[in-house]
């Protein structure tokens, strides 16, 4: 829900009716938009120059830089959020993309007797 002249966004369980109320970076918001496919809330303000972008799984959220939206709309098909801005007549397109992980493996060797090398003067040289 949308607290209108603030940066106040109130988010509401659907489960149980609870409710999150998240300080946004998009204040005096004018639009707000919900891709069921990726569960993710995009809510634009008329006086800033940056979008909040929240996760609906865990409520958490980042600020996205682009030029101020007065009116947004989501295609769940492309999974691309349209801006629009009505003084310039210009429109920002956002593509979600999926994040996924990679394991990181990692090998630590134990060094032998015979990999070792012993100096009594060193050289220390710039590359």
């Amino acid at each position: 829900m949308i607290n209108s002249g603030s940066d106040i966004l109130t988010v509401i369980n659907g489960a149980d009716y609870t409710t999150t109320t998240l300080s946004t970076a998009s204040s005096n918001p004018a639009a707000l938009v919900i891709n069921l496919n990726t569960n993710k809330i995009y809510m634009a303000g008329i006086d800033t120059n940056y979008i909040t972008v929240i996760n609906g799984a865990d409520n958490s959220h980042t600020a996205v830089l682009i030029s101020y939206s007065n009116a947004a709309t989501v295609n769940p098909n492309t999974n691309k959020i349209y801006l629009m801005h009505s003084p310039s007549a210009t429109v920002n397109v956002i593509k979600e993309s999926n994040i996924s992980t990679s394991p990181l493996t990692n090998t630590i060797n134990t060094f032998t007797p015979s990999d070792t090398v012993y100096t009594t003067t060193p050289n220390f040289s710039e590359q």
